[in-house]
């Protein structure tokens, strides 16, 4: 069965008057999606021309039903047009060829476009052949109409007529449980604790979200007849709070194929605080989910004349719900004076703040003092083992024993040396005896060259001149000067002792250090032992 008569759009046939009548049309609520044309020529008159023909077709619906008219074997050529019906493509326009005079009683030629742009054409056509525009309607194709024989002798389209509503009603749903919540998730709102602060007061927990619902029809006629489809139905919904969270279908309402619309979600409470018998713990949520449910109904179109018809349909319900708020309210006993809130810090409030409360801040200096004490006493006992390895005191030891050093200087190998330690002694006691030898030295008035050999090792030479006896004019001389700068320097040092406290280096180290290399000569020739224990007194006191 299809739409009924009375809802196709009214054309004429174009073709002769050969063969048999046809009716190739789709059932009640199905349109042509798929069309296939089998076309050709023939000769005809008395030169042998050619004219196009059409052999058959071949039509696939929305329903998945097909249809074939007239010879649609695969030896003969074919056109093919696809219509993307659920992307509302529907036919524009549309133009059948014919003469229509008695002397050709074929149809040549089938011609159509789209209004996305897509054209078909098959079939020949001869200039004398006329045009035949189509009325197209609603531009949903339902089929065609004729008479055909070997070929296609004249044909008509079958058009829905332009829509002016569609709805369906009378919707039920016949596999929905409505003890069956498990698609329900528990959603919460907020956590608060109100409690006593010593004093009467009103506490007030209050809040407020928003959450969308939807409700989504499909339907198997997934073709938009040129109107806005409408569902008048109940939906699932949730019952009164009175059943917690069981389901019921609402009074019929008119919704479009998808209806969206925000839900709030609002939790209050007041409640007065006369002491810690009063304090309580409140918690607010919420369920939400999504359903898919079959659903099976009437489908009803209505066209710009009037004219009606119905049939069954069938599809899916895909709903987002959102359940009213839920409030526990349990009593709290605490003594902490406090308000948390916020369902995520609540928790964290709940169990930190109690125990900071009871701490408070002496505990935290305690444990600032305990930790310095533990560190205090850490540190000793870890410097006390170093002390015993001996990381550290070695280092002293060593230091103390430079400290010492003056009892080691009195070494025999450095006897030979005696000048060279004696060199670096102050001469501050010897004084006395460099002046009156330089005068002895200069009554004998004798003077003697100088001899660059003698002034490496001038000190060996006065020895053995000593021990001879012979008083070398040259060495006294020699002698006489250096005596003449000791004396001068000694004199310095006396009168300006302030400068070389402040670190006049120069003047009081180096020629202390040249007065002391040429005395120790003259000490060895009257005493050695006498000479080393001057040196030993005068490297003390330096």
């Amino acid at each position: 069965m299809s739409f009924p008569s009375d809802l196709w759009q009214q054309n004429t046939a174009v073709g002769g008057n050969g063969g048999a009548s046809f009716q190739l049309v789709a059932a009640t609520g199905a349109f042509v999606k798929r069309i296939r044309v089998f076309h050709g020529t023939s000769k005809w008159g008395e030169k042998g021309g050619k004219k196009g023909l059409l052999h058959g077709l071949e039509l696939e619906c929305t329903d998945s039903k097909l249809l074939t008219l007239g010879d649609t074997s695969s030896s003969l050529a074919f056109v093919e047009c696809r219509l993307d019906l659920g992307n509302n493509e529907k036919i524009k326009e549309m133009s059948i060829y014919g003469q229509g005079d008695g002397k050709w009683d074929r149809t040549s030629l089938l011609w159509f476009s789209t209004n996305k742009d897509q054209k078909f054409g098959a079939g020949l056509k001869l200039l004398d052949e006329n045009e035949y525009k189509m009325d197209v309607g609603s531009g949903l194709l339902l089929g065609f109409e004729g008479r055909a024989g070997g070929h296609i002798d004249a044909l008509k389209p079958v058009f829905l007529k332009k829509v002016a509503k569609c709805y369906i009603d009378k919707v039920t749903y016949p596999g929905l449980d409505l003890e069956d919540t498990s698609f329900l998730k528990l959603q919460y709102l907020d956590r608060a604790k109100s409690m006593w602060k010593g004093s009467s007061w009103k506490a007030k927990v209050i809040g407020e979200i928003t959450e969308k619902e939807e409700t989504m029809f499909n339907n198997k006629l997934a073709v938009s007849l040129g109107a806005a489809l409408e569902i008048q139905a109940g939906v699932p919904g949730f019952a009164s709070l009175t059943q917690k969270y069981s389901l019921t279908v609402g009074y019929e309402h008119v919704w479009q194929t998808t209806t969206s619309k925000e839900k709030k979600v609002r939790w209050e409470m007041e409640k007065e605080m006369d002491g810690e018998e009063d304090q309580f713990e409140l918690i607010a949520s919420y369920r939400s989910g999504t359903m898919d449910i079959e659903y099976n109904g009437t489908y009803n179109v209505v066209t710009e004349d009037g004219r009606r018809c119905s049939f069954p349909t069938s599809g899916t319900l895909r709903q987002v719900i959102v359940s009213e708020t839920e409030i526990e309210v349990r009593p709290f006993k605490s003594g902490v004076p406090i308000e948390s809130r916020s369902l995520e810090d609540a928790a964290v409030e709940e169990d930190v703040e109690p125990e900071f409360e009871e701490s408070a801040e002496p505990e935290v200096d305690g444990e600032e003092e305990v930790y310095d004490e533990e560190n205090a006493e850490g540190g000793e006992e870890e410097l006390a083992p170093e002390a015993e390895e001996g990381d550290v005191e070695p280092e002293y030891e060593e230091n103390a024993g430079l400290e010492e050093e003056p009892e080691v200087e009195d070494l025999p190998e450095f006897e030979p040396e005696e000048e060279a330690e004696a060199e670096e002694e102050p001469v501050a006691e010897e004084e006395p005896e460099a002046e009156e030898e330089p005068e002895a030295e200069e009554e004998a008035g004798v003077e003697v060259e100088d001899e660059p050999a003698v002034e490496d090792e001038p000190e060996a030479e006065a020895e053995e001149d000593i021990e001879a006896g012979d008083d070398t004019a040259d060495v006294q001389e020699e002698e006489a000067v250096e005596a003449e700068y000791v004396e001068e320097e000694t004199t310095a040092l006396e009168e300006e002792p302030e400068a070389n406290n402040q670190g006049d280096e120069d003047v009081y180290d180096e020629p202390i250090a040249e007065e002391v290399t040429e005395e120790p000569s003259y000490q060895e020739e009257g005493d050695g032992e006498a000479a080393e224990e001057d040196a030993e007194t005068s490297e003390s006191q330096y």
